[in-house]
């Protein structure tokens, strides 16, 4: 670990994979975490950053992945974009709502 000097990181599930706070999702009346799973820090993407850090100190380079989705398996026929995986969802970052969008 202390000789890696770069890593690839890819994304786990949802929009909010790479988001340094918790984002609460309401649902059915119910608040659930979407992006937090440890009890350490505000997120997954928090904690793995913190271990990350001391593991392999001298990473100095960083690929991160960024998911689209394509909308058919025919190559000629796929268009690729970036999209959201659940369009009706209420979710919030710090007791404010957030608004789903992608740009493409």
């Amino acid at each position: 670990e202390e000789k890696l000097e770069g890593i690839t990181i890819i994304p786990g599930a949802t929009e909010v994979v790479y988001d340094p706070a918790e984002v609460v999702e309401i649902k059915g009346g119910d608040t659930l975490s979407i992006n937090r799973n440890t009890l350490v820090t505000q997120s997954d993407w928090t904690e793995a950053v913190d271990q990350l850090q001391v593991m392999a100190p001298n990473v100095d380079t960083v690929m991160l992945v960024v998911s689209w989705f394509g909308d058919d398996l025919r190559a000629g026929s796929c268009t690729i974009r970036p999209k959201v995986e659940i369009t009706a969802r209420q979710t919030f970052r710090a007791a404010s709502e957030i608004q789903w969008q992608v740009a493409t």
